[in-house]
């Protein structure tokens, strides 16, 4: 394990990764040590894959009420701004298998925020051509704990097979997917009904111009999507969750496109738009029973 600015590194034989710990945010995958796998950030966009917790998206007016109090709740939650600590007893390295463990547990400060205790493990995998990122949420309250939670990975796209347009999106044995009714300008959900999205043989296959005012939010119930090459029609990169949203998005960019794309498996849809929502009413959130835990992950591997 090496450590440099509070930057983790982990590597295998044939893997390596970069975590901050300033959020547990991943910064950097490479698979086969020679392709980087995660967008670097630059102008366009600054993040990578922050982690999202205790709310994923945002919320009417950044507020929620829990017994009657109004709560401020910045976009995404709050824990990407917050440093995480290295864990080695859950820690370990192997010839082809590693694990890197980064711990926070909540203060004071968060309890203005979010009024509950509680810890969070984040856990990195590498396994020969795959990574795995899991969350473990502890709830440290005598009473049940609601949250929502996920994760915002950005995958560089590989220059040598072309740009946005030359990519789709493809859902394994579905016909279509239920696709979340949102507002582009406040990034809140419209409707708790889905809308209907057409596949053609199980691909969506995007343009830039899809990126320009909309958002790309799915109800999935279990997430299992590969990356495919439009020309070859080959997949270059799977990924599978146990989560039941999953967000497809990046910046605008109305020449090129970026030259990445966010695959981001998250456990609840956003605030509804027009409506400060009351925590406990709340359908998809996280309930987490006294003194219990969940855990949350999503699995990608890099297929060329």
């Amino acid at each position: 394990m090496q450590v440099n600015a509070k930057v983790y590194t982990l590597e295998t034989d044939n893997a390596k990764l970069a975590v901050k710990a300033l959020g547990a945010e991943l910064t950097s995958w490479q698979p086969a040590k020679k392709q980087e796998w995660l967008h670097q950030s630059d102008h366009v966009w600054q993040g990578q894959a922050p982690l999202l917790f205790p709310f994923v998206g945002g919320l009417h007016e950044q507020s929620y009420i829990y017994k009657h109090e109004q709560y401020k709740m910045p976009k995404h939650g709050f824990v990407r701004e917050r440093e995480f600590t290295y864990e080695a007893a859950k820690s370990y390295k192997h010839a082809n298998e590693a694990c890197l463990c980064l711990t926070y547990t909540s203060t004071k400060a968060d309890f203005e925020l979010y009024p509950f205790r509680f810890k969070l493990e984040a856990y990195f995998y590498l396994a020969g051509s795959k990574l795995k990122q899991a969350l473990k949420i502890y709830n440290l309250e005598e009473t049940p704990l609601y949250c929502a939670a996920g994760f915002h990975p950005a995958f560089k796209l590989p220059e040598n097979l072309g740009q946005l347009n030359d990519f789709a999106l493809a859902f394994p044995h579905k016909e279509q997917v239920q696709r979340l009714q949102l507002s582009y300008l406040s990034g809140l959900q419209l409707l708790l009904a889905n809308l209907n999205m057409a596949l053609k043989d199980n691909l969506w296959a995007w343009q830039v111009k899809d990126f320009e005012d909309q958002c790309w939010f799915f109800q999935t119930n279990g997430t299992e999507i590969e990356l495919v090459h439009n020309k070859t029609k080959k997949a270059i990169l799977h990924l599978s969750s146990n989560l039941p949203v999953l967000g497809v998005w990046q910046p605008y960019q109305p020449l090129t496109g970026s030259d990445f794309i966010c695959l981001e498996p998250w456990s609840s849809s956003v605030g509804l738009d027009g409506q400060v929502c009351d925590l406990e009413k709340w359908q998809d959130r996280i309930k987490l029973e006294p003194k219990s835990t969940c855990t949350l992950e999503y699995i990608a591997q890099a297929l060329i």
